[in-house]
């Protein structure tokens, strides 16, 4: 096979591979919409404390990583989890930043606040949140987040709480 011949043979499968990879993309507008819908209707069931609303956006095998915790997955452990949180009686506040995916993988990421019953906020940070297309709708797979809160310095040895 002479050399411009490999190379248009190349350059079809190239192509052929190229529009192959966007075959099955949805909407990218209506995938955005959607899920900046999920992520203010995560905020609004969180801040509500409806715990089965929360469940319903989640991913059969859902996986939530919390800051110093263990891992949270499983029906009961994710509820459980989600109403000690409802039962806190705090609020969240959710910027997202960025929002990106393809076909049925996707990413959301920003800020969060989280405020006390009294209004007052007790933490804030960095978000993660991955979401799987399931028969159409988007739901949350994995979960994590950070504190950007700093953590005070220890006391020396000698002073007050010091060892």
């Amino acid at each position: 096979m002479s050399l411009w011949r490999r190379c248009a043979a190349l350059s079809a499968v190239a192509l052929l591979l190229a529009a192959a990879g966007c075959l099955g993309r949805g909407n990218e507008a209506e995938d955005q919409k959607a899920l900046l819908d999920n992520v203010k209707a995560w905020e609004e069931a969180s801040n509500a404390g409806d715990v089965d609303r929360l469940l319903g956006l989640l991913t059969p095998h859902a996986r939530v990583l919390p800051p110093n915790h263990a891992s949270v997955e499983g029906d009961e452990a994710l509820r459980a989890f989600f109403q000690e949180m409802a039962d806190a009686g705090v609020t969240l506040e959710l910027q997202n930043e960025d929002v990106a995916g393809d076909r049925n993988l996707a990413y959301t990421a920003g800020r969060y606040a989280v405020k006390g019953p009294d209004g007052t906020e007790i933490d804030h940070g960095k978000y993660l949140e991955v979401w799987r297309r399931i028969e159409g709708a988007w739901k949350l797979h994995r979960l994590m987040w950070n504190s950007s809160v700093e953590v005070p310095e220890p006391a020396a040895a000698g002073e007050e709480g010091g060892a």
